[in-house]
């Protein structure tokens, strides 16, 4: 995926303004861009009303450029590449223009096609591909000169008029066209590869692809895409080319992907009574089959401190040896600011996959608001603005390996009713995730101190005006079973009380606090807790005064 770093941003369409002989200069770089975008002699960007001059000629071939403004640009910014593709600028809704031809190039896709946005602080801004790429490689021993795509959905768009809030991009009704061309001005060879770009979205119901040579012949083949296109991501395709001929193949069939996702409160072992110490086996060997009872391929951590990251006294990946070698663990994202001092762990957040299941694209963390509901990247602005107790989100986007499909992963932990801030940090998790996930399937998991019972329901309902509760889904469809009677996720087992865990969950909604949620193109078929427990004297102890929820989510 291209992603791009920007301090600033720029105006629209065709030649703009010289710049006065004061500059001011705005280093534009690709992160990640691989081979699919380098800058070009000539780019200009667009940002908040204002373009920028012409890339100079000694940056083309680059992945970092330094571009150049009239004015400087600041707070909330937005902006678009190329800057000839805007069609209308609104701070609140702007269009852009797909081009419905795009020309051929054998290094990469038509760079006015290539849409590129952004929007954030000025200083941390991310630039990202607002497209997805269908990737055609033609065989055959024909010289080619036009590639067109038909959407056989007439309802699913493949280029025109868009509307934009510069992070992602929607074709406008009546302005945009189920078809896209890409020409061949000179003729492509036999076995040439177009790259087109198109609209992100579900095509499942296949696009038509016609093909014509040189020399007057054409074809047409359906095709069928597995997963939904995505911005930045390719979906490849091959075609032999046979003139005269029209394949319409069947759709294939519909396979169900599956994924077993759990969500665990660690519990800080410096709360912890003598009975609740990792610091015996019998503690430790039943926090560890408690995570290995969740069958999970997906796993997020809840109140992860300096002791379980690895090299810790309680390194979870070393505790977990039973684990196949394929499990991957991230749980170094601290969250603990202090000013002048380096980032620690407290009451922070932590993730772990089977490598052989999902495959990790990309990761990072924001720091959450308690008094508005919004986030921020740097610890010096979080130092500033987010307040106490110090809350993360972590995002990961994943691919599952097997099928082929994207989703977002988010994990958090927000705070109890008596500190406050709730409700706000999970309206900014909303945002958050709602901004970088797009229109891919994202499940988030993690200890929100809220639920629909008790007198702390605002960060819970907050929280469901967005997302899907895995609980509430499988209840709906009357596939709960135990876990209707029996639905806290609070153990009993404390620092300050021991309770025998089925009597303190047993009909008490108030008490489950520990959540699954998922949106976008997926849903929750299964639902259960994990109770792993050892025996203190009488007493039947949980490793954390919580436990751990698992749900089976599938793909729509």
């Amino acid at each position: 995926m291209k992603r791009f770093l920007l301090p600033l941003l720029l105006l629209a369409a065709c030649a703009p303004e010289p710049l006065e002989p004061e500059r001011i200069e705005l280093r534009v770089e690709a992160v990640s861009a691989g081979d699919a975008f380098r800058w070009s002699a000539g780019d200009c960007i667009f940002i908040n009303g204002q373009v920028s001059n012409p890339l100079e000629a000694e940056a083309a071939g680059e992945v970092s450029a330094v571009f150049t403004l009239k004015e400087e640009v600041g707070g909330d910014c937005r902006t678009l590449f190329p800057a000839s593709a805007l069609s209308a600028w609104r701070e609140t809704s702007s269009t852009v223009m797909l081009p419905v031809t795009q020309y051929y190039r054998p290094e990469g896709p038509d760079p006015a096609a290539f849409l590129l946005l952004g929007s954030g602080e000025a200083q941390s801004l991310v630039m990202s591909p607002a497209v997805a790429l269908v990737s055609i490689t033609v065989t055959g021993g024909y010289t080619l000169s036009r590639l067109t795509l038909k959407s056989q959905n007439k309802n699913r768009h493949l280029s025109g008029l868009c509307s934009t809030d510069f992070r992602n991009i929607s074709p406008s009704s009546g302005q945009s066209y189920a078809e896209v061309s890409m020409v061949a001005r000179s003729g492509a060879p036999a076995g040439s590869t177009f790259l087109i770009c198109v609209p992100p979205g579900d095509f499942s119901d296949g696009i038509q692809c016609v093909i014509n040579d040189a020399s007057g012949g054409s074809m047409s083949q359906t095709l069928y895409p597995r997963t939904p296109f995505s911005p930045g991501q390719t979906a490849s395709f091959e075609v032999e080319y046979i003139p005269g001929t029209d394949i319409d193949p069947e759709p294939p069939a519909e396979e169900t992907v599956e994924l077993t996702v759990a969500s665990i409160n660690l519990l800080k072992p410096s709360g912890r009574c003598a009975q609740m110490s990792l610091d015996l086996d019998i503690v430790r060997d039943a926090l560890r089959r408690s995570i290995e009872m969740t069958g999970a391929e997906l796993i997020g951590f809840n109140e992860v401190d300096e002791n379980y990251i690895p090299g810790g006294k309680y390194d979870i990946s070393a505790l977990c040896s039973n684990l196949p070698e394929s499990w991957r663990w991230s749980m170094e994202w601290p969250n603990d600011i202090e000013q002048g001092a380096p980032l620690a762990y407290s009451y922070a957040n932590g993730f772990a996959y089977n490598s052989e299941v999902l495959r990790l694209e990309e990761c990072g963390f924001v720091w959450l608001s308690k008094s508005s509901e919004t986030w921020y990247a740097h610890s010096s602005r979080a130092y500033k603005n987010a307040g106490s107790p110090e809350r993360t989100c972590i995002r990961a986007r994943f691919i599952h390996i097997a099928s082929g499909r994207r989703f977002w992963f988010f994990v958090t932990h927000l705070p109890t009713e008596s500190q406050g801030g709730g409700a706000n940090m999970a309206g900014g998790v909303n945002g958050y995730a709602q901004a970088v996930a797009g229109t891919l399937p994202r499940i988030l998991a993690g200890d929100m101190n809220s639920g629909p019972g008790g007198t702390n329901q605002a960060p819970y309902a907050r929280l469901r005006t967005v997302w899907a509760d895995a609980y509430e889904s499988v209840g709906a469809a009357g596939n709960l079973g135990i876990y209707e009677t029996y639905d806290g996720t609070l153990s009993g087992s404390s620092s300050k009380y021991y309770y025998a865990y089925e009597q303190f969950i047993r009909n008490r909604p108030d008490r489950r606090i520990d959540h699954l949620f998922c949106a976008g193109a997926m849903h929750a078929a299964s639902y259960r807790t994990i109770a792993a427990t050892y025996r203190v004297g009488r007493n039947f102890w949980c490793p954390s005064d919580h436990l751990p929820v698992v749900a089976r989510f599938i793909f729509d």
